[in-house]
């Protein structure tokens, strides 16, 4: 496992490519590339290489910050959340 982290995060555009995945519309999709990033921050030099996808991410999708995509989705999640349990009252 430890070795298939080296070698993406040894290719030039790999991280990136994981990141720019947050922008699709599959749910299930995002979760696995937050995931895939989660574990390369635990490589050494994994933890720069991931920052520098996500400053990479937010010119691919134009976000004003680096992280914007996360504060909505979890705005998202609050809101469907507060729906789910007001449907099942």
């Amino acid at each position: 496992m430890q070795e298939g982290r080296s070698h993406v995060i040894a290719h030039p555009s790999g991280v990136n490519i994981i990141a720019q995945s947050l922008s699709a519309d599959n749910s299930r999709t995002k979760v696995a590339a937050l995931e895939l990033l989660g574990a390369m921050c635990i490589v050494p030099g994994g933890h720069r290489r991931v920052l520098q996808a996500m400053l990479h991410f937010q010119q691919y999708v134009g976000e004003r910050t680096r992280f914007q995509v996360f504060a909505i989705c979890s705005l998202i999640f609050t809101v469907c959340s507060l729906r789910h349990r007001a449907a099942e009252e």
